[in-house]
């Protein structure tokens, strides 16, 4: 009855939280991911630019 389908609803709205919450997880780590990239290409960069200076 009623008890069954309020069970299913909730069931289903979990299932949208934690799909929300994972991307959400997801979109921070790539952000970090990004961030960790284009901090090691400028430090790569600022090598290479000493490099040539010798």
């Amino acid at each position: 009855g009623f008890g069954t389908l309020r069970s299913v609803i909730e069931a289903g709205s979990d299932r949208e939280a934690i799909a929300r919450m994972k991307q959400r997880y997801k979109n921070i780590t790539d952000v970090s991911i990004n961030r960790v990239m284009v901090w090691q290409d400028i430090t790569r960069q600022t090598h290479t630019q000493e490099g040539k200076k010798d």
